[in-house]
C-alpha cells in the first residue's frame, strides 16, 4: 500500500527557517535495516538537551493543565 499526502494544503503553526528536508523512503525493510534505523534515531535523540526540570511535565503527567 502506498499513501500519498499533499502537505502543501496544510497551514503551518509557525514559520520554520530550516529549509533542510529530512526524507525517508519507506518500502520493504529487513531486520538489519530496521535495527540500523532504530539505532540511528536513538543516537540522534540522545543529542537533544531535555532539561531536568521538564521531566515532570512530560507525557501528560504534569498537574498544570496549561502544560498539556
Amino acid at each position: 500500500m502506498v499513501v500519498e499526502c499533499n502537505i502543501d494544503v496544510l497551514i503551518p503553526k509557525r514559520a520554520d527557517c530550516n529549509t533542510y528536508l529530512n526524507e525517508i523512503y519507506w518500502g520493504e525493510r529487513n531486520q538489519h535495516q530496521i535495527d540500523t534505523y532504530q539505532r540511528e534515531c536513538h543516537e540522534r535523540l540522545r543529542m537533544i538537551n531535555f532539561p531536568q526540570e521538564l521531566h515532570g511535565c512530560c507525557d501528560r503527567t504534569c498537574s498544570d493543565i496549561r502544560h498539556r
